[in-house]
């Protein structure tokens, strides 16, 4: 049988923000440096003609880093629980908290660590699209483990939803 309830679908949602932390790290638009004509990202520094070749940046290694272990935790933790979730039916929210938390905590630590780098860079430069989407990942991190947390005592079993409906006819 299997089993739908909040915890697979928080554990889903962990999942996508991962793949969004992973989008967020390796994508070259973090920002958009108007004098020069180019956009970068944590790695790479590109001409925005898409003819020309980019640029290697590396000073954003430990951000990588960070983002990279956002993916792996969500992927590595969330996609397993989902499955056996969904099986099994344990109803496990606070771990479900947990990894949220952690996912959270990484991709902040991640986001505050490329403003500081991206602050000293000497060039006026723009945040883009890739900058707001790693904030996205963080703001979704928090919420999927507030929604972890409070639904956690909301969840009910086939049985409960079984006798609830054979009270109802025997009431009427």
């Amino acid at each position: 049988m299997i089993h739908l309830n909040w915890a697979v679908g928080i554990s889903c949602f962990q999942v996508f923000i991962s793949i969004l932390a992973g989008v967020t790290a390796f994508t070259s638009y973090w920002g958009v440096i108007p004098s020069k004509s180019s956009h970068f990202g944590l790695i790479e520094e590109c001409p925005m003609d898409r003819n020309s070749d980019c640029n290697l940046v590396g000073l954003t290694g430990d951000v990588i880093n960070l983002l990279s272990a956002v993916m792996v935790v969500g992927i590595i933790t969330s996609f397993p629980y989902c499955i056996v979730e969904m099986v099994k039916g344990l109803r496990c929210h606070l771990f479900l908290c947990f990894v949220s938390g952690l996912m959270a905590i990484l991709a902040f630590a991640a986001m505050i660590h490329a403003i500081v780098i991206f602050s000293s860079v000497p060039l006026y430069f723009y945040y883009s699209w890739s900058f707001g989407l790693g904030w996205l990942t963080v703001i979704l991190a928090v919420g999927s483990g507030v929604l972890s947390y409070f639904t956690r005592d909301k969840t009910t079993t086939d049985l409960q939803i079984s006798t609830a409906m054979q009270g109802n006819q025997m009431a009427a």
